[in-house]
Formats: C-alpha cells, sequence, structure tokens
C-alpha cells in the first residue's frame, strides 16, 4: 500500500495545554489518519529533535487548526 507520512507540530493542543506535540499521520489514497506516536516538548526545538532529518518542513496554512505549529513531509 502507498503510503505518505507526515508530522504535525502543535502548540499548546486541548490535550496537552501549554506544551509542543508532534504527532505523526498516515495519508494514502482517500484516508488522512492519525497514529498512536507522539512526543510532547516544553520548547518548539525539542519537538523538532523527533522529526526524522530527511523530513521537509512546510510550515502551516492559514486554515490550519490554530495549534498546528508547522506541518513536515
Amino acid at each position: 500500500m502507498n503510503q505518505l507520512t507526515q508530522w504535525v507540530i502543535y502548540f499548546n493542543p486541548s490535550d496537552q495545554p501549554g506544551k509542543y506535540v508532534a504527532r505523526k499521520w498516515l495519508i494514502g489514497p482517500g484516508y488522512l489518519r492519525p497514529t498512536h506516536v507522539s512526543y510532547t516538548s516544553d520548547t518548539l526545538e525539542d519537538a523538532r529533535q523527533h522529526i526524522p532529518e530527511w523530513m521537509c518542513n512546510l510550515g502551516r496554512l492559514n486554515t490550519d487548526d490554530t495549534a498546528i505549529v508547522e506541518v513536515w513531509t
């Protein structure tokens, strides 16, 4: 099955107020699915340490949820 891995870094999500959270998502034909993999950090720099070094930072869209800081793919 072809799928893409994406990481999303959030700040202050409802389940981790005041923290940065890096969450892994899977994208495939017709689906966008969260995984159970996530890391909680106190700083953005620490959250970025969990992103594989080969991934690219796409930033965020103005239409993204306000908790989203950046998306990596």
